[in-house]
């Protein structure tokens, strides 16, 4: 079925109960209908489906005006059509359709229409395509309208799911899926360490490298070694603990950002997934739980841990630069 003009009742009109309505090419041909036509309905309750041709016919029962249970003025908001019509088609040989008469409505529309479990069903096969997570929702909703169990006189209706053994694998799929996302982040946490620690070397060697003038002109102004080394590894001191704590900080709220859209996603039902899935026994149950995101603590070494080696980058060229003459220290001419 596919809409040839107009819309197909939407999911709003659906849930608010909107008097609107479809109808077939073929009806609104016959009725002189069109989009925005308004036409006036009685409703009321037919005895049983009949399938014995190619098409499912409502077999309806002689009602008087007293026992209409609804009426309204509905809007035509869209006119389909059907292909095939029915199965004499070699496209789908045992295809079985519905009337060209059928008209639909949303079920909200109606007051005082007969209870879902009251009403007549078919022996038809139908083919239903589920979304992946879909199927107990499914079976519980199938439950609470009453479709499922026997009933005295009418058809069980009876659900097979196929998914080609998809099913079976899910939880492994998934199980994998959350690791290799962990290992990701894990192998690109080492990456950015490391990258860090080469940064790290190479900000306390040039750093260093710029103290060495420094370090050359204050020992010819007559101050002692202790003292040069105090002014340059305070300063060392001050860039160092600043560019610690704000990269931790920094570090701190990305790993907890993260940490937390990992788990919010590892919570998810298997509702959300958009794949297709099979059926599994009630008895089939898969936990799995841990925990990840940022630790104060392990900010803290962090911060400690890049404090630390930056000092000590910086320790080792001070320290050789000291043992050296002052002069030496100093840029020669033309350098």
């Amino acid at each position: 079925m596919f809409i040839r003009e107009g819309h197909a009742i939407s999911d709003e009109e659906f849930a608010s109960g909107a008097k609107v309505c479809m109808i077939s090419k073929e009806l609104a041909t016959i009725q002189g209908w069109d989009i925005g036509t308004k036409i006036d309905f009685s409703f009321y309750e037919y005895g049983y489906f009949s399938n014995s041709s190619d098409e499912l016919k409502p077999r309806y029962t002689y009602t008087s005006p007293d026992h209409f249970f609804d009426s309204g003025e509905y809007e035509v908001v869209g006119i389909y059509d059907v292909r095939p019509m029915t199965g004499s088609s070699t496209i789908s040989e045992a295809a079985i359709s519905v009337p060209w008469n059928t008209i639909y409505i949303p079920e909200k529309s109606l007051e005082n229409a007969p209870a879902e479990e009251d009403r007549p069903v078919t022996g038809a096969l139908l083919t239903i395509w589920l979304e992946n997570g879909k199927i107990e929702p499914f079976i519980e909703r199938m439950n609470e309208l009453g479709i499922t169990g026997a009933k005295q006189g009418d058809y069980e209706a009876r659900f097979t799911f196929y998914d080609q053994g998809y099913s079976r694998i899910q939880p492994s799929l998934e199980a994998l899926s959350g690791t290799a996302e962990l290992l990701l982040i894990l192998s690109s946490s080492l990456l950015v360490i490391a990258a860090l620690l080469l940064a790290f070397f190479y900000a306390a060697f040039f750093y260093a490298q710029s103290q060495k003038q420094s370090i050359g002109t204050m020992r010819l102004l007559g101050c002692s070694k202790a003292r040069a080394f105090a002014a340059v590894m305070l300063s060392a001191l001050i860039i160092a603990v600043t560019g610690a704590l704000i990269g931790a900080a920094i570090g701190h709220v990305l790993t907890a950002s993260v940490g937390e859209s990992i788990m919010a996603n590892a919570n998810q039902t298997p509702e959300e997934f958009l794949a297709f899935s099979a059926y599994l026994a009630e008895s089939t149950q898969v936990e799995v739980e841990f925990a990840l995101g940022a630790d104060v603590k392990v900010s803290l070494l962090t911060c400690l841990a890049a404090l630390g080696l930056f000092i000590a980058g910086t320790l080792v060229f001070v320290l050789r630069y000291l043992g050296k003459g002052p002069r030496e220290l100093l840029p020669r001419a033309g350098e």
